[in-house]
């Protein structure tokens, strides 16, 4: 075994003090046993795995069960707190240690148990409320890369692994005799000389143990006969040779310098990391958080790759995913990608990254259709329509818990005769809701930081339909308002990974849809917005005011409109409310739904005058 291979340094802060113990009783003709301690100058780093004390936890035994440590002879369950829940353990702080009052492995099994219960159950009701809330601010994770070997970290291990040997030796033949030079030699060139016969015969196996003490220094993990593992234990050999081949010159007079500390290999740039320093550089907040949004797609899927790492393969995979999975259209995909590109490119242009060519850039999307699968969705059938309108929430009065309590009523009914996406409706804000020259209109925007359009041109003025108005809708507004409430539907939550409001309406939608038997899986909330623009058609609205009313009014053509804001580039109101008092479901009554007075509260609600008329502008 060679023992040179396997002594550990250990680099602490405080004053400069090399301390070199030779034992002569171990000293053979071939061998020496170097026992190194040694103080150098440094920063303490807990990022830095060779910046931190290697010493090893006497409460920790490889062979106990998870959650169980051993102190002083008495077994004990330790857990590490979640953060979010950390006020439930108060007055444990990081993590809960709890005496299991035994000494032996057998007895501790049956408390142990029974303290992982109680640990998970407190857990699971400090969360449950909580509400399971979600951190105010959206973003990808912070910090190091994958903790799974990956060949793009192991140039920065081998950097490290021969920094810290040269270093030691450095110090080390400061200290030693002419005779112990000579021991020296000679040991380095046994060494050397069977470090050739294994590289010789790719045998490795002597480095095993030194190759994963290096990969817990790092805090990576190789699995068995992965090829990143097999790539790395060959090359530590050959790094091997040439550390040696430097000491035994710096031995005979040959100069070999000691490189600078390299970084370490699990903080290499990621994407995340490329966005945190991206970011600094925004001011919208939108901007920020939709970015966000692509970095943690990405490495959810991909896990938290180095730069370097990351292939056309695992660019290939994300579009994939996003048109796939997500069931994204061909321009958001691109949308997507092109941001990640975005995050790369600003990283490239810092001097130290080593990054040499962007893997977003050559993206292809030539294999996607401009709409996949997941929207080949379709209109409802007017009799589609009267079965929903008639299931147990319009006819039984059944109540929705949860965050769809308002919007399960009102969203579908708006469905047909808005005809707006399931974002747009869950997102409303009072102040959207507007009466102007008499008619009363539902304006969607993105004028508050919460609120999301899919694109500028979204911005537009919904006049709504008389039958919202006789089912009760501006009466249900103006309760809410007179209640305090800023939202239409003020259960609802963004609190969730991409910051949506209708993320809880969508999955009640879906299930609610099944359960009274429309069980299409075309039939989506969106297939209302198709409803509406069909029903535009058969009831003789023209084009262009369709158009209008959905939002698609200014991508039709005119490149003039898009030089203004979107406040400004609307279509006519008059022409608008015509449109809409023109769009009809004669097949479909809703008269059962119809409330006695539709107006109750209204004008205390929205201070009308008289008139009709809004008192504020």
């Amino acid at each position: 075994m060679r023992l040179r291979r396997k002594f550990s340094c250990e680099l602490v802060s405080g004053l400069t003090l090399w301390c070199v113990l030779l034992s002569r009783d171990l000293l053979g003709t071939t061998r020496i046993r170097v026992l190194v301690a040694w103080i150098a100058r440094a920063q303490s780093s807990d990022d830095d795995p060779i910046m931190a004390i290697n010493e090893p936890d006497p409460n920790v035994r490889s062979d106990l069960p998870k959650y169980l440590y051993c102190r002083e002879g008495t077994f004990y369950f330790k857990r590490k707190i979640p953060t979010d829940v950390a006020k439930a353990f108060s007055p444990a702080k990081g993590a809960v240690w709890r005496s299991l009052g035994v000494s032996s492995v057998e007895a501790a099994l049956e408390p142990l148990a029974e303290a992982v219960a109680d640990f998970e159950s407190t857990v699971t009701q400090a969360r449950a409320s909580n509400g399971d809330k979600v951190p105010a601010e959206s973003r990808p994770r912070e910090g190091k890369t994958t903790k799974f070997l990956l060949e793009a970290h192991i140039p920065a291990l081998l950097a490290r692994y021969e920094y810290f040997h040269l270093e030691n030796d450095d110090a080390l033949r400061s200290v030693l005799s002419e005779h112990e030079r000579e021991e020296r030699v000679q040991e380095f060139e046994y060494e050397l000389q069977e470090l050739r016969k294994d590289v010789a015969t790719n045998n490795f196996s002597a480095l095993e143990e030194v190759m994963q003490d290096l990969l817990t220094n790092e805090g990576l993990i190789a699995p068995p006969e992965t090829n990143a593992r097999v790539t790395l234990l060959r090359e530590l050999a050959w790094k091997d040779i040439e550390i040696l081949e430097a000491q035994l010159g710096r031995l005979k007079g040959i100069p070999a310098r000691t490189p600078a500390i390299p970084m370490a290999p699990r903080l290499m740039l990621t994407v995340a990391g490329a966005f945190d320093a991206w970011k600094k550089s925004q001011t919208q907040a939108r901007t920020i958080k939709t970015f966000a949004g692509y970095v943690e797609d990405f490495e959810r899927l991909n896990r938290a790759l180095p730069l370097e790492a990351i292939s056309r393969l695992d660019v290939r995979k994300y579009v994939e995913h996003l048109s796939q999975n997500k069931g994204l259209a061909k321009e958001t995909v691109k949308n997507h990608v092109m941001g990640l590109g975005t995050l790369v490119n600003f990283a490239l242009k810092d001097p130290e990254c080593r990054l040499q060519r962007n893997p977003f850039a050559d993206a292809s999307f030539a294999s996607l259709s401009e709409r996949p699968a997941s929207e080949d969705w379709r209109a409802f059938e007017v009799n589609e329509l009267t079965a929903l309108f008639r299931s147990p929430i319009y006819t039984k009065g059944e109540k929705v818990e949860g965050q769809a309590t308002e919007s399960a009523y009102w969203t579908p009914l708006m469905g047909p005769f808005i005809g707006g996406r399931i974002e747009e409706v869950a997102q409303l804000r009072m102040e959207d809701i507007q009466c102007i020259n008499g008619n009363w209109v539902l304006r969607i925007a993105d004028l508050d930081e919460f609120q999301h359009l899919k694109t500028t041109t979204s911005y537009r003025y919904v006049p709504i339909h008389h039958e919202l108005i006789r089912c009760g809708f501006l009466s249900y507004v103006a309760k809410q308002k007179l209640a305090g409430h800023t939202r239409v539907f003020p259960s609802q939550r963004n609190e969730n990974t991409n910051r949506i409001w209708s993320n809880a309406l969508g999955k009640w939608h879906g299930r609610y849809l099944r359960r009274i038997g429309l069980c299409d899986t075309r039939l989506v909330y969106h297939s209302y917005r198709l409803t509406f623009k069909q029903r535009c058609s058969l009831s003789g609205v023209e084009d262009e005011a369709r158009d209008a009313l959905t939002g698609h009014w200014i991508s039709k053509d005119s490149a003039g409109r898009r030089y203004m804001r979107g406040q400004n580039r609307q279509y006519r109101l008059p022409l608008l409310v015509r449109a809409m008092s023109l769009l009809a479901y004669d097949e479909l009554d809703l008269s059962h739904l119809y409330v006695k007075e539709p107006m109750a509260y209204v004008e205390e609600a929205f201070k009308m005058s008289r008139q009709g008329t809004v008192k504020f502008v």
